[in-house]
C-alpha cells in the first residue's frame, strides 16, 4: 500500500523536509500525541491537535480538528474538510506552517517532531556568568615607598624649598626666645647688685 508523503515548506523549523505515514489517518498539532508534531515553543499558530489528513477510496482528506487558528487551503480557510489535490498547499493557521501532502512510494509508519535546529535551541540559551572577585582597594606602606621611589628631583627640591621656609621663621622665633630670656637674666644681676651696693652704702652712713 502507497503512505502518505508530508512535505513541510521552508518556513517551518524542519525546513523542506519529507516524512511518509503508512497508517490512513495523520494528525497534525502540537500535542505529543501527534503523528507530525510541531514545536511546541516555536510554531504558536499550530494548536495542541490542529488538523488531519485522512485516507478514503477517493484520495486525501483534510479535516479542520477545531484550530483556533483554523485550516487554510490554497489561501481560503476551510470549513469541516475538502479534498486534496497533489500539490495544494495547506497551511495551519494565517501565518503557520505550510506544508502539502500526496500518496505515493511506501513507508514504514513514522511519528514526526518538527523542532528548532540546534543551533538556534543553543543561542536562546542564556550563558552562566561567572562572578568577579571583588576587588580590594587600599594604600599600604609598599604603595607609599613605591610613590616615593618614582617622585621625580624637581618635586623633591620643592619639597626642601618648602620645608626651609617653614623651618627658618622657627628657628628664628626660637632664637629670639632665648636671647630674650637671657637678657632678662642679665639685667636681674645688674639689678641685684646695685641693691647690695647700695644696702651697704646704707649700712656706713649709719655706723
Amino acid at each position: 500500500m502507497d503512505a502518505i508523503l508530508i512535505d513541510c515548506a521552508g518556513n517551518t523549523a524542519l525546513g523542506g523536509a519529507s516524512q511518509r505515514f503508512a497508517q490512513t489517518r495523520i494528525v497534525l498539532g502540537r500535542d505529543a500525541n501527534c503523528d507530525l508534531r510541531f514545536d511546541a515553543e516555536r510554531e504558536l499558530q499550530v494548536s495542541s491537535e490542529h488538523a488531519a489528513i485522512e485516507r478514503d477510496a477517493d484520495g486525501l482528506l483534510l479535516i479542520d480538528l477545531g484550530a483556533a487558528n483554523g485550516v487554510y487551503y490554497q489561501g481560503e480557510r476551510i470549513d469541516g474538510q475538502v479534498r486534496i489535490e497533489a500539490g495544494a498547499e495547506i497551511r495551519l493557521g494565517p501565518g503557520g506552517p505550510k506544508l502539502t501532502a500526496r500518496i505515493g512510494g511506501t513507508g514504514a509508519p513514522a511519528t514526526m517532531v518538527v523542532e528548532a535546529p540546534a543551533i538556534l535551541q543553543a543561542s536562546t540559551t542564556s550563558p552562566a556568568v561567572t562572578p568577579r572577585a571583588e576587588r580590594k582597594v587600599g594604600i599600604g606602606a609598599a604603595t607609599m615607598r613605591t610613590a616615593l621611589n618614582t617622585a621625580t628631583k624637581h618635586e623633591r627640591k620643592r619639597f626642601l624649598v618648602l620645608l626651609t621656609l617653614v623651618a627658618l621663621p622657627l628657628l628664628a622665633i626660637a632664637g629670639w626666645a632665648a636671647y630674650a630670656a637671657h637678657s632678662s637674666s642679665s639685667d636681674a644681676a645688674r639689678v641685684g647688685e646695685r641693691l647690695t651696693a647700695a644696702e651697704q652704702e646704707n649700712v656706713s652712713l649709719l655706723t
